[in-house]
């Protein structure tokens, strides 16, 4: 197979290119979780990013983040920079 040459004969051009398309195509198929979900006995929490901040979440019902806010479960704390 013969090397592709651009930019005035510039190999390491062409192989960096096909590096940064690889990483693009890799990042736009991977899938980044809202939130990561720990729990232990029946009490849930979340830790994620909404609107643009960082946020805890706590289940209070069986029903959990299924449910509605402020009855199933809640926000216990949110920071942002």
């Amino acid at each position: 197979m013969a090397q592709q040459t651009i930019n005035n004969g510039d190999t390491g051009l062409v192989a960096r290119t096909g590096i940064n398309n690889n990483f693009t195509e890799l990042y736009a198929a991977s899938i980044i979780p809202q939130y990561f979900v720990y729990g232990s006995g029946g009490t849930y929490g979340r830790i994620g990013i909404r609107g643009g901040a960082t946020v805890r979440d706590q289940t209070m019902t069986a029903t959990g983040f299924a449910g509605v806010q402020g009855v199933d479960w809640d926000n216990i704390d949110t920071q942002t920079l």
